[in-house]
């Protein structure tokens, strides 16, 4: 019985300093805790960071170390979805950038049209 009445009273603390600060109604829930994502989103990132740089220097060692065809064929059926993955990751900045570089090109195009006349 002692933790629910503990939680009641944080409860009561809680809304005694809304009050006091002059914030009515119940505190916002937001479904989501209060932690800053910025620390495990860099981590997150080093993790993957390894993993592929430690997936690809075993898998260019094992190329170098036993250069063969049959050796080449093994090690693409085994790593197709690494290939597949870095496809579909690299794909849209590219298209991006492509886009980008010929939307500029137009518009110093447009410009010199515009102020360069004959």
């Amino acid at each position: 019985m002692q933790p629910l009445r503990r939680r009641a009273s944080m409860r009561w603390v809680a809304g005694l300093a809304r009050r006091s600060l002059g914030v009515s109604g119940p505190a916002p829930r937001t479904g989501r805790l209060a932690v800053d994502d910025s620390d495990g989103v860099g981590a997150a990132w080093a993790v993957i960071g390894v993993m592929v740089a430690f997936k690809l220097g075993l898998t260019l060692y094992v190329l170098v170390a036993y250069p063969s065809g049959p050796n080449l064929l093994a090690n693409l059926a085994a790593n197709w979805y690494w290939l597949l993955a870095i496809v579909v990751l690299v794909t849209p900045p590219l298209i991006f950038w492509g886009r980008l570089v010929r939307m500029r090109a137009k518009r110093a195009k447009l410009q010199r049209a515009e102020w360069h006349v004959d």
